[in-house]
């Protein structure tokens, strides 16, 4: 709740101008403008209703619910609330300026409301950097880091060359490493491994908010493990059965998270294969 109170208080990025506590003025004033447009709008088009209760509804579930938050979370409501605030100034200025062009013949609302939607997209500017620290030279979104699907995708090099059909990926994070092996991916958060589920490690296995179960991963013996070492420092790293039935292939090195890099470890056979020759 707290961290959409945050998003919802700045959603042109106000804080890089008047700081970190914009949204305790910026969420009650972008609240009674969207109202004030969300009425307008569904004046106009009733059919509209669902699309302005959406982001209202969006912050409700998920303070409710409180899952952990990813920034790509916080992107769904956000169309339907910034077409809400634009309708809802649009509404307010013209109102105000209606003394202004008595005449009708000068729209000075209409001007005063496009100046202030352009100068609040120039906010917006605040959430972009003109060279990122990775990727492409060019400016983009700061939001827009993705130094870790980076490292999965070198991670992913490494591995693809050893898999072999029907060979397992185990991942934290699965996106970039099933695009880049195109292996079979066991999901060890469960968004597309059920069994996921029956074997949530309990909290005081967890470093950050998250970790890998070893019980998930003794009993479906996936080839490879592909994690951050953060994400398996005290539920894998420790038990004396998966030293002895994984090894090490390689490690790249990250502080993502916390974590004192990423490891790439596959399963037991293959290290007693490579022995023997």
């Amino acid at each position: 709740m707290i961290r959409l109170i945050q998003h919802f208080g700045t959603p042109f990025f106000e804080g890089g101008i008047f700081g970190p506590f914009w949204p305790a003025i910026g969420l009650p004033l972008y609240l009674i403008i969207y109202l004030f447009g969300a009425l307008r709008g569904a004046r106009r088009a009733g059919c509209a209703v669902p699309m302005f209760v959406y982001p209202l509804a969006y912050a409700a579930v998920f303070s409710a619910a409180n899952p952990l938050i990813f920034r790509w979370y916080l992107a769904p409501p956000l169309p339907f609330y910034l077409l809400g605030i634009l309708i809802g100034l649009e509404a307010i200025v013209t109102g105000l300026a209606r003394s202004l062009d008595r005449d009708g013949r000068r729209p000075i609302g209409a001007w005063i409301a496009g100046l202030v939607t352009l100068l609040l997209l120039a906010s917006s500017l605040n959430a972009y950097t003109l060279h990122p620290d990775h990727g492409p030279d060019r400016p983009a979104p700061e939001m827009a880091w993705f130094k870790l699907e980076l490292l999965y995708r070198q991670a992913a090099d490494i591995v693809r060359p050893r898999l072999q059909p029907g060979d397992v990926v185990a991942a934290g994070d699965i996106g970039a490493v099933g695009w880049f092996t195109g292996a079979p991916i066991l999901d060890t958060l469960g968004l597309i491994s059920p069994q996921r589920w029956a074997t949530i490690p309990r909290s005081v296995a967890v470093v950050i908010t998250y970790a890998i179960s070893p019980d998930l991963i003794r009993d479906q013996k996936p080839k490879y493990i592909i994690a951050l070492e953060v994400y398996v420092r005290k539920t894998l790293l420790p038990a004396a059965w998966f030293g002895a039935e994984y090894r090490r292939i390689a490690k790249l090195d990250t502080d993502t998270y916390g974590s004192d890099g990423c490891s790439f470890l596959s399963i037991r056979i293959e290290r007693r294969i490579a022995a023997r020759l």
